[in-house]
């Protein structure tokens, strides 16, 4: 027997009755390709680079880099709170004042400030705008409104926008007998068709909540982290403070709950978007009534409050679930 031979083999071997003689051609690596999105280390970055208008006068913070013109930025952002008012209210007030801090004027200089200087002045500034009495949030939607679409989508990533409720006289949703309040419930129903004056009184409470809800949906602010404050006047005593936001709870959001709002035509997407809100909001109230009671709540029993909004609490979750018939 011979021994096996591992030499290649010749031109007058058997091997070439192969039918593929190409298998047992040597195999060659080949080198690697260079990647098409490989970028040599040598090669400079491209960075946002701003032409002035006149060539012959160069804008000093143009020169910087990107990373130097964000560190300017934190001194010209606005110290305190930015108040956003509504139109009787600006009417009132010297606006000379209060447009520098809530349209800044480096946000029309060009693009590249704007896109830069909007980051940090819409993530990071702190917003607060009043709930009035009848329109409502009317004056937080004028304001989002007018932001352009970039700006509206920076402004959901902020965590320090407050609505301040001023309780308890604020808490009016309309008279139900007006026509503007038959015209906020129509997209949900028929507030005529209701009978008893109160019920009526709870379906437009529902319907103007939930019309802020979806209006978040509707704007991208759906899952912006409102923060909702409870204000009182410096009239009102602190015994009849408590019982504002119970009266909150009990009357307005858990307006919810109640047999004449659950008809509202919604669609499950909507009432999973409402829930939701809801329950923020009701966490607020919560925290509000929970910095009460060292100061003392009044008339309101501190079981109570906690009974029915847990009760409230377990409803509006599992709401936020059920699937419509």
């Amino acid at each position: 027997m011979h021994s096996p031979c591992y030499a290649w083999h010749t031109k007058a071997s058997a091997s070439r009755t192969v039918s593929n003689p190409e298998v047992f051609k040597p195999f060659t690596p080949r080198p690697p390709r260079q990647s098409a999105l490989w970028i040599p280390r040598t090669a400079p970055r491209r960075l946002a680079r701003i032409k002035p208008q006149d060539a012959r006068k160069p804008c000093p913070l143009a020169t910087l880099p990107a990373e130097l013109r964000i560190m300017i930025y934190d001194y010209i952002l606005p110290s305190t709170t930015v108040r956003i008012l509504s139109p009787e209210a600006e009417r009132n007030e010297r606006t000379e004042y209060l447009a520098p801090c809530l349209w800044p004027s480096i946000l029309r200089v060009c693009r590249v400030l704007r896109s830069e200087f909007a980051f940090q002045f819409y993530t990071r500034v702190n917003f607060s705008a009043p709930i009035l009495s009848k329109s409502n949030f009317v004056v937080v939607r004028r304001f989002v409104a007018r932001l352009p679409v970039a700006h509206r989508h920076l402004l959901a990533h902020n965590k320090n926008f407050k609505l301040r409720w001023i309780l308890p006289e604020y808490l009016q949703w309309g008279d139900p007998q007006d026509h503007s309040s038959w015209v906020a419930c129509l997209r949900y129903g028929n507030l005529r068709s209701i009978h008893k004056k109160k019920h009526k009184t709870h379906f437009i409470a529902f319907c103007r909540l939930a019309d802020w809800f979806l209006w978040c949906e509707s704007m991208g602010l759906a899952d912006m982290e409102w923060k909702y404050e409870f204000s009182f006047n410096m009239e009102c005593s602190r015994d009849i403070r408590g019982d504002g936001i119970m009266d909150f709870v009990r009357d307005e959001l858990g307006a919810f709950a109640l047999p004449c709002t659950q008809a509202a035509d919604i669609t499950d997407q909507q009432r999973l978007v409402i829930g939701k809100g809801a329950l923020r909001m009701l966490d607020a109230a919560d925290h509000a009534f929970a910095m009460l009671q060292p100061f003392g709540v009044g008339m309101v029993d501190v079981q109570e409050w906690c009974m029915r909004k847990t009760r409230l609490k377990r409803f509006l979750e599992n709401w936020g679930l059920r699937k419509s018939r």
